[in-house]
């Protein structure tokens, strides 16, 4: 767990376990209830529930679909060093570009 906690950046046990439990829900569907536990650890600037949170904002799961909101979200996560983030963004400005 601590080696996990290190490479992922987890600042606490209670974090850790509040973010499975988010991502649980996810893979239930339950994606209103997984929003409001990614934005309680995402203002709290965990980068992988910043991230998540862009995620549903941009497929409209759980809230009405909002490609601004994803990608506040995904800058607050990429700043914070989320690499996967950075990605997100660039292909959301490619797409744009592209349209």
């Amino acid at each position: 767990m601590n080696l996990l906690r290190k490479q992922c950046n987890i600042p606490s046990k209670k974090v850790y376990v509040a973010y499975q439990d988010a991502v649980i829900l996810i893979s239930l569907g339950n994606f209103k209830a997984a929003k409001k536990q990614l934005e309680e650890l995402a203002e709290d600037g965990f980068s992988p529930a910043q991230f998540d949170l862009g995620w549903l904002y941009y497929n409209g799961k759980g809230v009405k679909r909002d490609l601004d909101k994803a990608v506040e979200w995904w800058v607050a996560a990429m700043k914070s060093g989320y690499k996967d983030a950075e990605l997100m963004l660039k292909a959301v400005k490619k797409y744009k570009d592209f349209k």
